[in-house]
């Protein structure tokens, strides 16, 4: 088809372009997996090396999986399962890995860092219901929640990457740990039996919760990483429903 054939022309023309760095690929595989970290040279190699059947450290490993001891079979199959999938484990950690060459993406990757460690201070603060600690966390949020709404100056390849940054840097801890603080209600219309939300009886702390919602639910826009991440959460964020 078409788009296929668009696709090959597409690879072919990133090969020519990096061509000349053959070599340089071929040493920093080499250097990433070709040389031990741990074993001495002449007793094996950390890296499994395909079709490589004289690997001592592979061989002794199997070899202790005989004696018929549980622990020792399965500390033993997991070593040589990490000692297998080395190469997948790395390509799979570089996926997050994110090179910041703009200025504005370096900004929100030290704003980022500055909430997470802000927020933290704060939770004592608002736990305490100091009113301050609530205008505070809530500037905060919607400093970090502004950069993850789409506008004409803040484009969505700008918008994910400013996830991707908070992602890697665990914003969502900080924010989900608000969002542990107790949130009395007034249950009287349910009571009632009336079919009514319950109202808050601390307005700064639903006002804060909303803030915390309202930022969680950007960052996991049309993100599946995020949503995966946040996914787990799910029975604490439905019982705040209601």
């Amino acid at each position: 088809s078409a788009s296929r054939g668009n696709s090959a022309d597409e690879i072919m023309q990133l090969k020519d372009t990096f061509r000349e760095f053959d070599g340089m690929i071929g040493d920093l595989d080499q250097a990433s997996f070709g040389k031990n970290i741990v074993s001495p040279t002449e007793i094996g190699t950390d890296v499994y090396k395909p079709n490589n059947y004289s690997d001592s450290t592979i061989e002794v490993m199997l070899d202790l999986c005989s004696f018929q001891n549980q622990h020792v079979t399965k500390a033993c199959l997991s070593l040589v399962v990490r000692n297998m999938s080395q190469r997948v484990s790395l390509m799979s950690a570089l996926k997050d890995v994110q090179i910041l060459v703009f200025p504005e993406a370096v900004k929100v990757y030290h704003e980022t860092q500055f909430v997470i460690k802000k927020l933290g201070s704060l939770h004592k603060q608002l736990n305490a219901d100091k009113s301050e600690a609530y205008q505070e966390a809530g500037a905060l949020l919607a400093r970090i929640t502004g950069y993850l709404v789409e506008s004409l100056t803040n484009k969505r390849e700008i918008v994910v990457k400013n996830q991707n940054i908070m992602l890697n840097l665990d914003v969502d801890k900080p924010v989900r740990n608000l969002l542990g603080l107790y949130l009395e209600r007034d249950t009287s219309r349910r009571d009632r039996g009336e079919l009514e939300a319950d109202l808050p009886v601390n307005l700064p702390r639903r006002d804060l919760h909303q803030a915390c919602y309202t930022f969680l639910k950007v960052l996991a826009r049309r993100n599946p990483k995020a949503q995966k991440k946040l996914f787990e959460y799910i029975k604490i964020f439905a019982d705040h429903m209601g």
